[in-house]
Order: C-alpha cells, then structure tokens, then sequence
C-alpha cells in the first residue's frame, strides 16, 4: 500500500476545508496530520487509513473509488470509520469496536485524541467555552475504544506466549 498516494488522495479531496483548532480555522491538513502522526498509529496501513478515515463524511469521493484506489480491506475501514446522518455516536462508537477491528480503533483513538484536546485551553487545564459537551462526548468515547483495543492487544500478546 501507498501512504503517500492516500496523503496526495486526502489533500485533493479536502481541499479548501478547514478545521476549527480552538476557535481557529485552520486548513483540514491540519486535523489528517495530527491523526497520521499520533502515537497509537504504528503501521503503514494504519497512516494510510488516518490519512483516509474522513473522506467518506466529509467529500462527495465514493467508497467505490477509495477501494479501486486501496483495495477492499482499506476501503471497509475507512466506511466503517464514517458516521453517518442519523447514527447516535455511542452508537457509531460501539460498532467500531465490535468490528474487532484493531486498525479502525488505533485510527479512531487517534482521531479521539487530536479532537479532545482542541476541547481544552492551550495549557490543558480548562474546557473551552462552549466545548464541554463535546469533550466529554469525546472522553467517553476514548475510554471506550481504548479499553476495548488494549483488550485485544492484550489477549494478543497472552495468545503469542502459550
């Protein structure tokens, strides 16, 4: 697989978005590089993935397209990193957990992780104003993925020493 084609993909699609880095707008590069560049991001499929995981939501791109481009594997992760209109998001959150799928959780506590903390002041202490629903709809959901992908990375390394 090409992260650098999926870097190239992302930028084109996202072109002229931009994110809000608390209470700025900043170009979407911004948001795909901190997701790619997270710590929980350790292999090349997965930064292929993060450079991926909103174009789905956010661009007019087909699921058809990103799977002639990065083959079906990638193409059903990236779906199932997308939220739909009408999905409640404990809802959206738990069904990528039940996926098992350790590359969309890595991906998507990435992407938890780099959106809570442009809840918070720029020292950390303090909520933004008008960011304490998402922040705490964010927390919950980090604990939720994470817990459930250190289960299976846990259960993994048990499994590899019998």
């Amino acid at each position: 697989m090409n992260e650098r084609k999926a870097h190239d993909v992302a930028m084109a699609w996202h072109k002229g978005q931009e994110y809000k880095k608390r209470g700025v707008l900043v170009p979407y590069s911004y948001h795909l590089m901190g997701v790619v560049y997270n710590e929980r991001i350790k292999t090349d499929r997965q930064r292929i993935i993060a450079w991926l995981h909103d174009i789905l939501e956010d661009t007019e791109i087909e699921r058809d397209t990103i799977r002639n481009m990065f083959g079906p594997e990638v193409a059903n992760i990236v779906y199932l990193l997308t939220k739909k209109k009408d999905d409640l998001y404990m809802e959206y959150i738990r069904r990528i957990m039940d996926s098992g799928d350790v590359d969309a959780m890595a991906v998507k506590a990435a992407d938890l992780r780099f959106n809570i903390i442009h809840c918070l002041s720029e020292d950390g202490k303090e909520i933004l104003p008008g960011q304490r629903g998402r922040f705490l709809k964010y927390l919950e959901a980090i604990h939720a993925i994470e817990d459930r992908l250190n289960d299976i990375l846990l259960g993994n390394r048990i499994e590899g020493l019998k």
